[in-house]
């Protein structure tokens, strides 16, 4: 499955911040936190990784970057981003709290010392390219299908 967004119209684009389109690159390429493309909204501040492949939407205060979820980047790039964040933040004053970064993001600090985690609530999460693989592996899941086709259950 391949997921499309809309660009925005070419009269648009030639009058878009460099730094909006840039992310919104990333996003499109590197995204997989529900609140990734939050970044490209007005009133986000955007850190880019010295490399310029990773980007983290954030804004500050009280001496703290709160984080829109998790850097985006390639995800064998996550703690180098993170951590490369975290500095440029620290050389700033400034602390990082990560706001609804999700099971990747805690899964990498989860024996962090430097790192504390506090559950807000939790969020479904899966990858639509793995369904087919998810579907025959969960004999439950193909039962609970099943009964929904066959009591005439569509989506479209």
């Amino acid at each position: 499955m391949e997921l499309a967004f809309p660009m925005p119209p070419a009269s648009l684009q030639e009058h878009e911040n460099p730094a909006i389109a840039r992310a919104r690159e990333i996003v499109l390429s590197h995204g997989w936190n529900s609140t990734s493309f939050q970044i490209v909204n007005p009133g986000i501040k955007r850190w880019f990784s010295d490399r310029g492949d990773a980007v983290v939407g954030y804004v500050s205060a009280a001496g703290l970057r709160v984080a829109a979820g998790a850097p985006v980047c390639p995800e064998n790039r996550l703690e180098a981003v993170t951590a490369e964040f975290e500095a440029a933040a620290a050389a700033n004053g400034e602390r990082v709290c990560y706001f609804c970064a999700e099971l990747m993001l805690e899964s990498l600090y989860a024996d962090s010392a430097a790192h504390t985690k506090f559950q807000i609530g939790a969020q479904p999460g899966w990858r639509p390219a793995a369904w087919p693989e998810i579907i025959s592996a969960n004999r439950s899941l193909r039962a609970q299908l099943n009964r929904a086709r066959n009591k005439g259950v569509e989506a479209n």
